[in-house]
């Protein structure tokens, strides 16, 4: 999927590099637009070519305030953004005055972290930690020394990568990263569909045709997946979701057509 014809980025794109990193307003698309084709050598994904990695997304989350207001006021905060890939949601609560010493960014690609870098001109200022993690690999080094770091867990355009038994796995991991309190919250936002349903997505855009499972949430489908993550935890989540279709996913069949959409979650542990 590459988007074409690109005339500007979002405004709140723009607003990222001309406020936060200070790039003249003249430069921003050319300047994105040289790290998209940087990063698609990289990692050819949907979010990359049609430049989803400049625009971030947690802004507009319903839970919003509330994550801003606790990182910005409740000493020790901490959030992950697990598969932050260029890492713009932590440079938007950067921008809206987070401390970025209560921000760590995970990635399964060291090269995309350091894309974030140059796109946002900020390798010796940012204090955010970055670490290279795989949440699928019950071995790695993060998902061991993590465990129960984060009060705040993001995950936007994550979860949906994979199968119903792989997000399950996936959850199960994430999960184990937020602090063992009730009030610790998983919020993000991915593919999903009303009704749910499992899917084989195609893709021919690295060159050779690739097929992969993903599972496409609705509320009640999330909501089975968490209670079997509380039975195998021994742990309990309240979920919330909220369904949606942006303009940017009509008609767009790579996704599964008809019925897709956007579910966007908070997923807070009880006990």
């Amino acid at each position: 999927m590459w988007k074409t014809d690109v005339t500007d980025l979002t405004p709140a794109a723009r607003q990222l590099l001309e406020q936060y990193s200070g790039i003249p307003p003249s430069d921003v698309l050319p300047h994105a637009l040289a790290l998209r084709d940087k990063a698609w050598d990289i990692a050819p994904y949907g979010c990359i070519g049609l430049l989803g990695f400049t625009s971030p997304s947690i802004q507009n989350h319903p839970h919003y305030a509330y994550i801003l207001s606790h990182l910005k006021s409740v000493p020790g905060t901490t959030l992950l953004d697990l598969g932050c890939g260029f890492g713009q949601n932590l440079r938007q609560l950067a921008l809206d005055g987070v401390p970025t010493s209560a921000l760590s960014g995970a990635d399964l690609s060291p090269s995309l972290i350091k894309c974030g870098y140059e796109y946002f001109r900020d390798q010796d200022t940012l204090q955010a930690t970055f670490i290279t993690h795989d949440v699928l690999n019950p071995a790695d080094e993060f998902s061991k020394n993590a465990q129960g770091t984060f009060d705040i867990v993001w995950a936007a355009l994550f979860f949906h990568l994979w199968g119903w038994d792989q997000q399950l796995e996936a959850s199960v991991a994430a999960s184990k990263l937020l602090k063992p309190v009730p009030g610790s919250v998983l919020v993000g936002w991915q593919i999903g569909a009303t009704p749910a349903r499992e899917v084989i997505r195609q893709s021919k855009d690295s060159g050779s045709e690739l097929k992969w499972v993903m599972y496409q949430h609705d509320e009640a489908s999330l909501t089975k997946m968490w209670e079997e993550v509380g039975r195998r935890t021994g742990t309990r989540w309240k979920v919330q979701a909220w369904y949606d279709v942006p303009s940017w996913l009509k008609d767009a069949p790579t996704f599964g057509g008809e019925g897709v959409g956007r579910t966007t979650f908070a997923i807070e542990r009880l006990e």
